[in-house]
């Protein structure tokens, strides 16, 4: 006499393909650059025409004006590297919402 036998497959199962999120990161990068390149064309505006000036004024802006420009330049890239991290943890969140696992329950049947 044979026995019926039964079991369990566990899989993970992707129900929905990935999106991709390329297009967004380069969106985010192109932005980012224009708002970047705005602000270097205009902290060379200013020094271009301040160039012919001096005096204690004109120095401690121009001081002042270096030392925003630094800032600004750490600023963009902490922006920048944080709305990349944000895209690739919610591609990971989505990615890991779309997969789920699936058990397949049986039962061996006697061959009749």
């Amino acid at each position: 006499m044979i026995t019926e036998e039964t079991g369990v497959v566990t899989l993970n199962h992707r129900f929905k393909e990935d999106p991709s999120y390329t297009g967004k990161k380069m969106k985010i990068n192109f932005i980012l650059m224009e708002l970047y390149s705005m602000q270097h064309q205009f902290n060379l505006s200013l020094t271009k025409g301040l160039e012919s000036s001096s005096g204690k004024l004109i120095n401690a802006f121009h001081e002042k004006q270096s030392k925003e420009a630094r800032r600004t330049d750490l600023i963009y890239s902490q922006v920048h590297q944080n709305a990349i991290r944000s895209i690739d943890q919610y591609e990971s969140f989505i990615k890991e919402m779309s997969t789920q696992k699936v058990s397949l329950y049986y039962k061996v049947l006697p061959e009749v």
